[in-house]
């Protein structure tokens, strides 16, 4: 078994759950704005075909 310096030992104490925090938030934030961008995309996309739909309606009879 390999002995770590107390120094090594407090370093991996203190950096693992901020390494991991740091992940989780990433992660977390990254997937938020991925459906936040694909909300967008959906509304910007009924917002052309909603009048669109509606001019052909009205072409075709």
């Amino acid at each position: 078994m390999t002995n770590y310096s107390l120094r090594a030992r407090m370093m991996i104490l203190i950096l693992a759950p901020t390494v991991l925090i740091g992940l989780l938030l990433s992660i977390f934030f990254v997937v938020h704005r991925y459906n936040d961008l694909q909300r967008q995309l959906e509304d910007a996309g009924a917002s052309i075909i909603e009048p669109l739909a509606v001019s052909t309606e009205y072409g075709m009879s």
